[in-house]
């Protein structure tokens, strides 16, 4: 929780100066901010914690990002795309060790081994990953007319949720279809379902239609530090960045969710070096003019980065080498004048708050659905729309 936070008053004063909660006897003002820990037992880590002044702020958590009431989320929804997961056990035979793993392969790239599929098994699979460690681990995007003529839903409904709840999912024709897409995509027979922690079956079956990216990679938030004592307040501009995929998430089948991560966290630390290298000595001169102008043009660098950042390719980059933290020896299409077109656009991004702060994601994702992302399959960017 960052500041402010005032509790325990009377009459102005602290009822309880050793226990009291609010900024000064926190951890007392000084430069940077500062933000209030709450959950060690003792409470002494926490005060430690409390203590420690801090310019920036990097959320890189993943999807259900903890900076989510700052960053806005625009939503990509694309045709339906149905996911399986499934698990089987590895023997560490002969034919365990000896099947291919497959990296990703998508229908649109080698659309006769998909055909072939679909004509020995009746499955329609739009893309399809395999891992093999300490199981065999498949993720496929199935589609919705092979789902129903296997039996795997039971009847065919408009609304996604209503289509794809337990009650419409035959659970035993679920475990057959993935099984018989895993034997022959991987060439292994006889799998066995590994099983997860309800003992049973580690297979799972859910929506994949919806992937997010951040509206905004950057803000400069202000933070109010306050006081029980009248008049004992002050601020200052705390700089907050996303990086992975809580700025990002990954499009499948093009692999690039690490890549583009990379990037993000190379921009955040330019980002960051730009902060210290104009923001600060402003704040240093007390100078708030010179220090909303450094402020406005970091934030123009960083949002013209990003603008740049979901149409990274391995032709349009600049190097391979990213010893540099400079952006244009990572994008190409980089250049001041990129800047100047963004600079009247951010200043909204710098304040107390947000005129309206976004709501958290509508649910939580299975554990299943989490090991699906982090396999990176999703639908096409073709198949993407705003």
């Amino acid at each position: 929780e960052l500041c402010p936070r005032l509790l325990a008053q009377k009459d102005g004063v602290c009822a309880d100066a050793q226990h009291c909660d609010c900024c000064c006897h926190s951890h007392g003002f000084g430069d940077g901010a500062k933000a209030h820990f709450v959950g060690s037992e003792s409470g002494a880590e926490d005060r430690e914690l409390s203590a420690e002044a801090f310019d920036i702020v990097i959320g890189s958590d993943g999807r259900r990002n903890t900076l989510f009431q700052d960053f806005p989320r625009k939503e990509f929804r694309g045709k339906l795309a149905i996911a399986i997961t499934a698990n089987f056990v590895n023997r560490r035979g002969e034919s365990d060790v000896r099947a291919v793993e497959i990296s990703g392969v998508s229908y649109i790239y080698n659309q006769k081994w998909f055909r072939a599929l679909f004509d020995d098994t009746r499955i329609a699979l739009e893309n399809i990953c395999y891992y093999s460690d300490e199981t065999h681990y498949f993720v496929m995007t199935a589609t919705k007319a092979s789902l129903l003529a296997r039996g795997v839903l039971r009847t065919d409904l408009a609304e996604t949720h209503l289509l794809l709840d337990d009650a419409n999912i035959n659970r035993e024709e679920l475990l057959r279809y993935a099984r018989d897409a895993a034997e022959w995509t991987s060439g292994l027979r006889d799998l066995e379902f590994a099983l997860n922690g309800s003992q049973s079956p580690d297979v799972a079956l859910f929506d994949f239609t919806s992937v997010y990216a951040a509206r905004n990679a950057s803000r400069a938030k202000q933070i109010r530090t306050t006081c029980c004592a009248p008049g004992g307040e002050a601020s200052t501009h705390v700089l907050m960045l996303l990086t992975g995929d809580s700025l990002l998430e990954p499009f499948w089948p093009t692999g690039s969710g690490a890549g583009r991560g990379f990037l993000s966290a190379l921009d955040a630390a330019y980002t960051a070096l730009q902060w210290a290298l104009r923001v600060l000595p402003a704040r240093r001169l007390e100078d708030p003019r010179a220090e909303m102008d450094a402020m406005v043009e970091v934030l123009a660098e960083r949002e013209s980065v990003y603008r740049l950042l979901a149409q990274t390719t391995p032709e349009n980059i600049s190097s391979k080498d990213f010893s540099s933290l400079l952006p244009q020896n990572r994008y190409k299409k980089w250049t001041k004048s990129a800047v100047n077109e963004v600079r009247p656009q951010v200043r909204h991004l710098i304040g107390f708050r947000l005129a309206a702060p976004p709501p958290p994601l509508p649910h939580r994702q299975s554990l299943a659905a989490k090991r699906a992302r982090r396999a990176t399959v999703a639908v096409t960017s073709r198949d993407l729309k705003d």
